[in-house]
């Protein structure tokens, strides 16, 4: 099964407490906004707004730790 971006294992859009939830996991940096910018687990700066915009330096997506 060929899968589109930003889908879970079974190809829906991921739900909002879903996207919550992966959000949370990213780091808080001191002196800025928790709610609009964090960074991932690889250090990379990322803006909640941006989830899925690939033409955004700050754009981010959900992963999987197993490959789909």
């Amino acid at each position: 099964m060929v899968r589109n971006r930003n889908t879970n294992r079974e190809g829906n859009q991921w739900t909002k407490e879903e996207l919550k939830a992966v959000w949370e996991k990213a780091t808080i940096v001191a002196g800025n906004d928790p709610n609009v910018f964090r960074k991932d687990r690889c250090s990379a700066w990322i803006a909640h707004a941006d989830y899925g915009n690939k033409n955004s330096v700050y754009g981010w997506e959900i992963d999987h730790n197993i490959p789909v």
